[in-house]
């Protein structure tokens, strides 16, 4: 300990003394912010651990008269630019060295300090002072990453309620009725995101293969990507991928509608706060970088590059999923991370001449698979890329797309599509704005307690996990292989089924209402066709070029690497699940599969079609017909049914509008009978 040490004890001793004849601060908590201090600071001055620094000490010696905070005392006391200087570790402070403010954060948010204290903090609000604490300020431990620094800022924004509601979202949406352990959040994925960037900047800046300009990232670009990491996510709500990208009930994803990102960010207290800090011109640059996806990446210039590290192919919002849900859903398959040493930053010209025109360059995130020094490839890199992919595939196929995931997400969908567009007299609608304040326990609780009876009746079955279950699967293959004339039957099929959350809802009904079962009985899941293509994209350095991982032409990894893409395009397909009551009577069960092959299959020409339909309606057209004694005249009915709606060639919608009270007039028709 040097000689400034029992300058330490003592203001821990006389703080200590002062402190207890104090009656107007019950709590060191509120005497700290009085003081406008950081909480964490007092407790380390308690302890005779730390001494603050110029600015914070002439505050303390103006509230307690305490000797040893005198201005008198040696510069070496009030030297260090953290607010903390442990002891043994002070050196003298440079001439013409400002003071810098302290800035209210983590737990002191809230509390105003007094008059003359040289900042603001309204309602825990950050005013900047011209420069910003970049210094580690806490530490929170989380599963997977371990522990994860934060900066002041980065605390109050973590504090914020907008952000704290990310702890009651889960990551996973309903996978957790499949793997119980997959609880994990959008909170903690946040966090671990933040880890993962500042991973990724670490490697690109210390890599010894990379030049200088390959490795330069300035503390504005660092900030910024520390702040996109972290806030990626704040947009998110209950079930989010479910609504946004699997059933479409909400048209605009997470990251993609700006009216939610004003809601949540610019008019809340997290752009309150980092306009305090970064200012609006920092707010609007994040704010385009979030917006930055595929080809508008190279708009950023020198920037597009922070978009390749957060939130494009390789990135960190990647990193930090994959192996968190790999852990929780405990599939197996570790991930390996080697190829983070040989990230580095290229500058790209528009004109592909380099150094021509400094206003067409692009700053781009890349891996190199050559060796600087020898025209080699490296091949174990580009393997670890590879499996990169394998194990996105993995947990698309157990987890993401599982079939009781599958069956979930269409009945909390369909839930959510009912709640939003209830039966008259059921209620007012759900909207998107009181998304905004739920959590995933609040949404489901908000449906189960609606009057609208299929949002109530599939959120009590949600609750007490009665999934519906598999009835008919419409497969990649089998979609693709049927010769039609000019239709891409899969392409229709998401047109109808997955783009147009209505049609879907009607067809439901319909195939419901003609298997004689309830609305919300029946649920289509169709997911989009385009499903983690995208992961391929990733920039490599390839034989001294720029190209897309999807592109290298290595004969030892290129097999491997389109078995996986190619799989991963046939974990597509259009699924019908029903009610359990459904499947366990075996004559529903097996004409809601005749309807099913009817509406989904795809037939080449319209006789085709409308033979599968005269199938399927036999069978319930002699049902009927053999109660009543009149089994003998099906066929006309059928075949007056069928000659109703009739099927053309170009899909669906002409036969679509066939229901159960259409069978029962067509019997009474040729029966004789009224209806």
């Amino acid at each position: 300990m040097n000689d400034s040490a029992p300058k330490y004890q003592q203001l821990a001793s006389e703080l200590g003394v002062w402190f207890e004849g104090q009656n107007e601060w019950p709590t060191k908590k509120a005497f700290a912010a009085h003081l406008g201090i950081a909480y964490s600071s007092v407790k380390d001055y308690f302890r005779g651990r730390a001494f603050p620094k110029a600015d914070a000490a002439r505050k303390l010696y103006g509230v307690t008269g305490i000797g040893c905070l005198a201005p008198s005392t040696e510069p070496s006391l009030f030297s260090d630019e953290h607010g903390l200087e442990p002891a043994g570790t002070s050196e003298p402070s440079k001439a013409g060295d400002e003071p810098k403010a302290d800035l209210a954060v983590g737990e002191d948010a809230g509390h105003t300090p007094p008059s003359g204290s040289g900042r603001e903090a309204s309602e825990g609000r950050l005013v900047s002072t011209g420069e910003v604490d970049e210094s580690p300020h806490k530490t929170v431990r989380i599963a997977v990453s371990g522990d994860v620094t934060l900066r002041r800022l980065e605390v109050e924004l973590v504090d914020t309620r907008e952000f704290q509601r990310l702890r009651s979202i889960k990551q996973l949406g309903t996978s957790y009725l499949v793997y119980p352990s997959a609880t994990h959040t959008r909170f903690e994925h946040s966090l671990g995101t933040l880890f993962e960037a500042s991973s990724i900047l670490r490697h690109i800046t210390d890599n010894p293969q990379s030049e200088e300009h390959e490795k330069k990232v300035s503390p504005e670009d660092e900030r910024l990507i520390r702040l996109a990491a972290l806030l990626h996510d704040v947009t998110h709500i209950p079930f989010g991928h479910t609504l946004e990208d699997e059933t479409r009930v909400i048209s605009l994803r997470h990251d993609e509608d700006p009216d939610r990102w004003k809601r949540l960010v610019y008019e809340s207290p997290i752009g309150s706060k980092l306009m305090a800090v970064i200012g609006k011109e920092g707010l609007d640059e994040l704010t385009r970088i979030r917006e930055a996806k595929g080809e508008k990446v190279p708009d950023l210039k020198e920037r597009a590059y922070i978009a390749d590290v957060v939130n494009n192919t390789l990135c960190a919002d990647l990193l930090d999923y994959l192996k968190r849900d790999v852990y929780f859903c405990n599939i197996q398959g570790g991930l390996g991370d080697r190829f983070l040493k040989y990230l580095f930053l290229q500058d790209q010209y528009g004109d592909g001449v380099m150094g021509v025109d400094q206003r067409s360059k692009v700053r781009r995130l890349m891996v190199r698979l050559s060796k600087k020094e020898a025209p080699r490839h490296r091949r174990d890199v580009l393997s670890e890329l590879v499996d990169l992919l394998r194990i996105r595939y993995s947990l698309g196929e157990k987890v993401y797309f599982h079939h009781a995931k599958a069956s979930s997400s269409a009945m909390m969908g369909r839930a959510v599509w009912s709640a939003m567009h209830p039966e008259p007299g059921t209620g007012a609608p759900l909207t998107l704005n009181e998304l905004y304040e739920m959590g995933d326990d609040q949404l489901l609780a908000r449906l189960e307690g609606l009057r609208d009876p299929v949002a109530k009746k599939l959120a009590r079955k949600l609750l007490r996990r009665d999934l519906h279950k598999w009835a008919y699967t419409l497969t990649r293959d089998e979609s693709d292989a049927a010769p039609m004339v000019g239709c891409n039957w899969t392409q229709k099929m998401v047109d109808d089924f997955h783009a147009n959350p209505a049609n879907r809802t009607a067809a439901e009904d319909q195939l419901a209402d003609l298997c004689g079962l309830e609305p919300g009985d029946v649920l289509i899941y169709c997911p989009d066709l385009d499903m983690g293509k995208k992961y391929a994209g990733m920039l490599v350095e390839w034989k001294g070029e720029c190209r897309q991982l999807q592109y290298v032409d290595d004969p030892a990894t290129r097999p491997a690497l389109t078995a996986i893409l190619e799989s991963h395009t046939q974990l597509w397909g259009l699924h019908v699940f029903v009610v359990r009551s459904g499947k366990e009577d075996a004559k529903k069960w097996q004409k809601l599969r005749g309807f099913c092959s009817w509406k989904f299959a795809p037939a080449p020409l319209p006789q085709d079609r409308d033979r599968q339909l005269a199938d399927v309606l036999r069978m319930s057209v002699n049902e009927r017909m053999g109660r009543t004694g009149f089994a003998d005249q099906a066929d006309k009915v059928v075949e007056m049914l069928v000659s109703k709606h009739r099927s053309s060639s170009d899909g669906i919608s002409s036969g679509g509008e066939l229901t159960s009270r259409d069978i029962d007039n067509a019997i009474h028709e040729v029966s004789g009978d009224q209806p």
